[in-house]
């Protein structure tokens, strides 16, 4: 019903959002890096992020109109502290 589509809105909204001020930085400095794609990719979240699905921030922008999000780029992984590592 309406709801559902209130809540895919709300979370599509989230997730592009997400992307561009979290995504986009990551995924430019993992290029210059020279991290290639599919490598592991560590999150350590903390505040307000740890509620926040990093993993599925997108869609990115291609050439080819596919939607791609950030877990069809890298594998994500999260850890609770960087001590854990």
């Amino acid at each position: 019903g309406s709801r559902f589509r209130q809540y895919k809105r709300a979370l599509r909204s989230v997730l592009e959002g997400l992307y561009k001020l979290v995504g986009e930085p990551v995924i430019d400095k993992l290029h210059t890096l020279g991290v290639p794609e599919q490598s592991r990719i560590w999150w350590c979240p903390t505040s307000v992020f740890c509620s926040l699905p990093l993993h599925a921030m997108g869609p990115i922008p291609s050439n080819d109109g596919v939607k791609r999000y950030f877990s069809d780029l890298y594998i994500p992984s999260y850890t609770p502290t960087l001590s854990a590592l």
